[in-house]
């Protein structure tokens, strides 16, 4: 049996859920952009990976944010409010999607609600796994990545790095990326993505709240990602 086939053949692991498991997650180093594996240390400064798989997730924050805030409203899936009309007021009801909220919304301006974007990401290399998060002012480049994956599937592989700017918030680090070329075989990645399909990829509180606060509070339409000038 290859490596691939045993990590597909774990029959007790079908009782195990979210709780019971830790996924590696890569953060965004506020010092110098790298890429930091939170379980391993590993520091990287560039990715080469497979997207095994993606999901959506969104947060909505009181409006000064702090490390014991406790959010107003989330979604798991980036679709369905997990919290309902105590927390947002008699006119909310579960009912209203996230789609349709207007705490989502860009018609009144910037949202009290942002999206998140979260990858389960292969390594090329090594064939190590891990999660990346893409929010606030990442969260286009995460539309972008979410259209190459459509079109391509685990057939491409994708070069992540982060790319400097310095603004009156303080540091930012975008991520930029490139596609690479089609892979001769993927049957193996595709292994690993039905393999994981119901894996869970958001975050918990905890780590949500290290990732905020290791990065500036700066917002996807506040920031030029090109030039590092504010909007």
């Amino acid at each position: 049996m290859s490596e691939e086939d045993f990590s597909n053949y774990l029959p007790e692991a079908d009782s195990f859920d979210e709780t019971d498991l830790v996924l590696p997650r890569w953060r965004i180093s506020k010092e110098d952009g790298q890429f930091i594996n939170n379980v391993t240390g590993e520091s990287r400064p560039q990715l080469e990976v497979v997207i095994i798989r993606a999901d959506k997730s969104r947060f909505y924050w009181p409006p000064e944010f702090r490390e014991d805030n406790m959010p107003i409203c989330y979604s798991i899936d980036g679709i369905h409010p997990a919290t309902y009309p105590d927390n947002l007021g008699n006119h909310y009801d579960n009912q209203i999607w996230c789609k349709g909220c207007e705490m989502a919304s860009w018609d009144k301006g910037k949202p009290a609600c942002s999206i998140s974007y979260n990858y389960l990401l292969c390594d090329i290399e090594d064939g190590s796994m891990a999660v990346l998060n893409l929010s606030r002012a990442r969260a286009k480049v995460g539309r972008e990545l979410n259209s190459y994956w459509k079109l391509y599937g685990v057939s491409r592989p994708v070069l992540l790095w982060t790319e400097r700017f310095n603004h009156v918030k303080g540091t930012f680090y975008q991520v930029r990326y490139q596609i690479q070329p089609r892979l001769g075989s993927w049957t193996n990645y595709v292994s690993l993505m039905l393999a994981n399909r119901g894996t869970k990829l958001t975050s918990t509180l905890t780590e949500i709240k290290v990732e905020l606060l290791e990065e500036p509070e700066v917002e996807e339409r506040t920031i030029n990602t090109e030039t590092g000038e504010l909007l």
